[in-house]
């Protein structure tokens, strides 16, 4: 198996296009959002801490936390978790960027490693 990345000359993963559409969104969460920004309620407000309450007792946990985006809730996952520099952190190889870019910005691995589902080997990048 080649070292290599696709990138730079590397076997690719996947040979076939994968068709990632964009997300359906309900017109509700839109009207939601529009009234919430309308309000200046942006990060922190008591829309947010009522929906923070709400989803951690939905899903029986002491506490909920909104984040900005997926990437600073990957970040603070890993906080949470105890991941530190030096640790080994596996993410998928089908993926957005900023699913390991949380990973490599906070200096927390040696090696990433990518899951190869259909050779069933583990690639070190």
């Amino acid at each position: 198996m080649s070292n290599k990345l696709a990138l730079t000359g590397g076997k690719k993963v996947m040979e076939r296009e994968i068709n990632c559409s964009v997300p359906v969104v309900p017109p509700r969460a839109y009207e939601t959002i529009k009234n919430l920004l309308d309000k200046g309620e942006i990060s922190s407000s008591p829309t947010v801490q009522a929906f923070e309450k709400r989803f951690s007792s939905y899903i029986g946990t002491q506490y909920g936390l909104c984040l900005v985006n997926g990437t600073t809730s990957i970040q603070a996952a890993l906080f949470a978790v105890g991941v530190r520099a030096g640790d080994e952190v596996i993410v998928p190889s089908f993926t957005f960027w900023a699913t390991v870019g949380p990973v490599r910005g906070g200096d927390i691995l040696r090696a990433l490693r990518a899951y190869q589902r259909a050779r069933r080997a583990v690639t070190l990048l």
